[in-house]
Order: C-alpha cells, then structure tokens, then sequence
C-alpha cells in the first residue's frame, strides 16, 4: 500500500473511533409495579432499538403481587436475552416508590456516563428509532438531559403541558414557577441525577415521592442544567421533533386518577423547595 492511501486509511479510521467513542451508552431504566398486562408491550418496545453502540436494560419488579415477575422472566427466556443485556431485579420487599428504584440503582449500577432512559412499566417507547434520535441529542457534548413530549394512549392526544422552557425562564433558572412540565421521555446522565440530594427527593415524613417524584429530579437537573453566565450554554435539551414515548392512561396505577388531590399538594411542596446552583461541568 503506497503512503498516500495509508494516510488516507488512517484518517479515515481515526475519524471512525473518534465518532464511535462519542456515541453514548444507553441504560434503559424500567420501574414496574403489577404490570402484568403490559409486560409484553412494554419489553418488546424496548428490544431491537436502533443504535450505534450496544444498550442496556435494566427491569425492576417491584415485588408485584401479580404475574409481572414471572412474564418479565419469561419474556426474556424466549427471546434468548442475556444477562448483559437485559438485568432484572426482583425486590423481595416492595419498595412502594418509583423514585426510590430509581435512586438505588442509577446510585449502585450505572456509571456517571452512562445516560439513563427512564420508563413505566405500563408504558412503551414509540417506535425503534427512539435511542437514534437520543443519539443526535447527545451527539453534543454539552447536554447532560432531555426531556420531551409524549402520546396518551389509548387515546392518541399529545399532553398538551410538554413545551420547551422560555430563555428567560432558563436563564432565570425558574422553572419551578413555569407551568411548563418537563415529562417523558426523560433522560440524562448518571453523573448529573447522582448530583442530587437525597433529601430533595423526599417527603415531609423523610421518605421518597411516591406521587410527584418525576418533578422531584427533574426540576434539580434543568436548574443545574442552566446556563451558569449569559455566555454559557444550557446542558438541557427539549425535544419537539417527534414523539418518543406513549403514555399509558388505561390503568388505574397512574398518578392521575390515585390520589390526585395528594399529587398536588407534593407538587406544590416540590417546587417550594430552593433552587439548585448552575454547574459549569460534571
């Protein structure tokens, strides 16, 4: 091979490993609590998503007091789906609160990152194409988490509340004051939800959310997320183009027909709290 193609090659492939060591790695973090109906659905939107490096997922039964375990176990019996693919955790003791899942296992098992894909386990991602386009988001390095807009099924309407935060609310980083909501699909790195106190994501009586705790995080990260000066860029990311997860209002698990009057009243307790300072890195 003469010099002038070996240079060539060389640039080539380093251009290729640059591009390949900037792809993120994607954790698909599963809650699940009594989802017997939608185990199926729910898995089979998770497999064979479209992405450039290998994904994980990780599946938390919740010591269901239905077939939920036992259908996840053998959903991925079937499908012949390895350990290193897809982990599942049975609590032997119901933990009750979804954020406190969450907690334990972005904390014990997920590098700071490795970006986490959060999702119900009566819910789905909207089609195979979902981590391609969490690939382009995160093709900046400058974003750390996004969030986005989502499908109710069965009814087919779009949760008319997700819409991309105003510059002033941004750089104001007040966005607990915003009626905005940052809801599915919601994403970010490890290393930014481990920056959270633990406190923060807990009640008056010191134990997790069990209703509200998606706002619970979310609102620390976009306030870290904020710019830190009026030259700094914002580490979050909304993304409008297309819908990246379905909602699940047919069940009577959901936060929106259980306790609402309780929802908000957390809620309200959730964004008294104080505002978290800009980070300039992670």
């Amino acid at each position: 091979m003469n010099r002038f193609l070996y240079s060539i090659l060389v640039s080539v492939l380093s251009l290729y490993i640059q591009a390949y060591e900037n792809v993120p790695s994607f954790v698909l973090l599963v809650t699940s609590y009594n989802n017997e109906k939608y185990v199926e659905r729910n898995l089979r939107s998770l497999l064979y998503q479209r992405s450039s490096t290998p994904y994980k997922i990780i599946y938390v039964n919740d010591c269901s007091t239905d077939n939920t375990g036992k259908l996840v176990d053998e959903f991925v019996a079937r499908h012949s789906l390895s350990p290193d693919f897809i982990e599942v955790l049975h609590n032997e003791k119901r933990v009750g609160a979804a954020l406190e899942n969450i907690y334990n296992v972005v904390h014990s098992r997920i590098a700071d990152d490795e970006i986490v894909v959060s999702i119900d386990g009566d819910d789905m991602l909207a089609h195979k194409g979902v981590l391609q386009r969490l690939e382009k988001a995160y093709a900046n390095p400058e974003i750390w988490m996004t969030f986005g807009r989502f499908v109710v099924i069965p009814s087919g309407e779009f949760w008319m509340q997700c819409s991309s935060y105003p510059p002033e609310v941004i750089y104001s980083r007040t966005f607990r004051q915003s009626p905005n909501v940052p809801s599915h699909l919601k994403t970010f790195k490890a290393g930014l939800f481990k920056k959270i106190k633990k406190e923060d994501l807990c009640g008056p009586d010191g134990s997790f959310f069990t209703k509200a705790g998606d706002m619970a995080f979310m609102f620390p990260m976009l306030e870290m997320c904020a710019p830190s000066s009026d030259v700094a860029c914002n580490h979050s990311a909304f993304i409008e183009d297309t819908v990246l997860y379905m909602y699940n209002a047919d069940t009577g698990l959901n936060d929106h027909y259980i306790g609402r009057e309780e929802q908000i009243k957390l809620d309200l307790f959730i964004r008294s709290k104080k505002t978290y300072k800009p980070l300039n890195s992670l």
